[in-house]
């Protein structure tokens, strides 16, 4: 298999591809929103201190072919394989799917409302061929209470890849990205030498706005 479709969201619509250009002339000075725009790295939530410009571009990870814990929702816990690796809840639909590596991140699609990111997921799909779209929207469970939306969860499946986005309705609640996927391991490790060097650039322009020496 050629995972053509998966190597060509991560690198062009999730925007990893991006990093070449910026790892070869540095990233001091850069507008990263300006240099990410049209993906989804360039979606990313702004945060304070030194790196408040700066986007937390997530590594991909493996995931431990056996489960390390269920979770009182009814999720599956798994551990994830690589450098700084954490566990990830998948729900028992998503563990089910058997895909080996996963992008998991809470700040991207900060500005967005939940019909903004309905919209774009929806184009998102269209780029894999027989993609399974879906959107839901969730209200309090308690009875009694107006219906009024409370959460979104909005993505799609296609063959060996998985999209979801889900959070809170209000623009200053975090959006929940995860990506599960299958693709080729050597494009998956050079995709994370970009991003590891990223951040050992990004840790010099912290330190330099400190005082420090990186």
């Amino acid at each position: 298999m050629t995972y053509e479709y998966q190597h060509r969201f991560l690198n062009e619509v999730l925007g990893y591809n991006r990093l070449d250009d910026l790892l070869s002339r540095g990233i001091k000075g850069t507008d990263f929103r300006a240099h990410f725009e049209g993906t989804i790295i360039g979606t990313f939530r702004t945060q304070g201190g030194a790196l408040t410009n700066l986007p937390r571009i997530p590594m991909i990870y493996g995931i431990a072919e056996q489960e390390t814990q269920t979770t009182e929702g009814g999720g599956v816990r798994f551990a994830m394989r690589g450098d700084r690796a954490r566990n990830v809840v998948l729900s028992r639909g998503e563990a089910g799917l058997g895909l080996p590596y996963v992008i998991d991140n809470a700040m991207m699609f900060g500005n967005h409302t939940p019909s903004d990111i309905a919209g774009i997921v929806h184009e998102y799909s269209a780029l894999f061929p027989g993609a399974d779209y879906f959107r839901e929207t969730k209200y309090p469970e308690r009875p009694g209470r107006r219906k009024t939306a409370v959460g979104f969860k909005v993505g799609f499946k296609a063959e060996s890849f998985y999209f979801l986005v889900e959070g809170g309705t209000t623009r200053d609640k975090k959006r929940f990205m995860k990506i599960l996927f299958d693709a080729d391991p050597d494009i998956v490790r050079a995709i994370n030498e970009k991003v590891s060097e990223y951040y050992k650039r990004v840790h010099g322009v912290e330190a330099s706005a400190k005082g420090e020496k990186p």
